[in-house]
């Protein structure tokens, strides 16, 4: 798809959940697509769809003088199989709109990328919810919704290697459909801020993988940890790690935990933290 003029997928100046807007499915299960907007351009997008195996991918990318809107009744993007990765000069303010957002199932593992989009989660409740790879190499994520938080399920990665994620706190799910919690954390770039600002931080720490089979590993990159609230279950826990030896590994990265107005945080880590500063 390669845009130099207009694209407007809307009938009329009014959508809703049913009529006045186009769908946009990217399939090709075995090709690699791309939707390039070229300077002076606009689109103005509704609920944009990956469907293809894993291992192929739909590049969106965008020229800094193009203008492109992502809009959706439910989801304005959404990577059902294999990969969508957003490039430079894309702006999209709201991935999912009501509830959890969803990255995939206990039998799809699709990944969103974001190698260079400005992204927010912008829902008005849930969090963003991966089963498969949520992947950070440049631009920005940022939560803001309900729970301001990423929680992993089952197989699910958190991967970061540049740009910046914003958010209250990640953790792993509560919830076992498959047996082990798996979910694993990769850095090796970039910026990882957790402000505490969550619904759920009377219930877990800021950084949580309590489970021996969740996976971390980090060798570079900076975790800031700040805690803001008090009361809870979980008044004083901030840091937490209970993977297994075989399941961390530590070769650098630096982790900045931030403590305001005489609040405790606890940290407990079976893995080794390789510069870790406390303010």
């Amino acid at each position: 798809l390669l845009v130099n003029g207009q694209l407007i997928t809307q009938n009329g100046a009014a959508y809703t959940a049913t009529a006045g807007r186009a769908q946009i499915t990217f399939r090709g299960a075995t090709t690699n697509n791309t939707a390039t907007f070229n300077a002076g351009s606009t689109g103005t997008l509704f609920d944009v769809y990956v469907e293809k195996n894993d291992g192929y991918e739909l590049f969106i990318s965008s020229s800094p003088s193009a203008t492109v809107n992502f809009n959706g009744n439910t989801h304005t993007i959404l990577p059902i199989r294999g990969i969508m990765r957003l490039g430079a000069n894309l702006t999209i303010p709201r991935m999912g709109n009501v509830g959890n957002y969803d990255l995939g199932s206990s039998t799809t593992l699709p990944v969103l990328w974001i190698d260079g989009a400005n992204v927010t989660d912008g829902g008005v409740s849930g969090a963003i919810v991966p089963y498969g790879t949520l992947k950070i190499t440049a631009g920005s994520l940022t939560c803001t919704n309900g729970q301001r938080s990423v929680v992993i399920r089952e197989s699910g990665l958190l991967e970061i290697t540049g740009g910046t994620v914003n958010m209250g706190l990640f953790r792993t799910s509560n919830q076992l459909a498959i047996g082990v919690h798996r979910g694993s954390f990769l850095m090796s770039g970039g910026t990882l801020n957790l402000d505490g600002n969550s619904s759920l931080a009377p219930d877990y720490a800021i950084f949580s993988m309590a489970y021996s089979d969740n996976g971390f590993r980090m060798s570079g990159g900076t975790i800031n940890v700040t805690r803001i609230t008090t009361g809870g279950t979980a008044a004083n826990a901030g840091f937490m790690i209970g993977s297994s030896p075989q399941n961390y590994l530590v070769t650098g990265g630096t982790i900045n935990i931030n403590i305001n107005g005489n609040n405790n945080f606890d940290i407990t880590s079976r893995a080794q933290l390789y510069v870790l500063n406390i303010n």
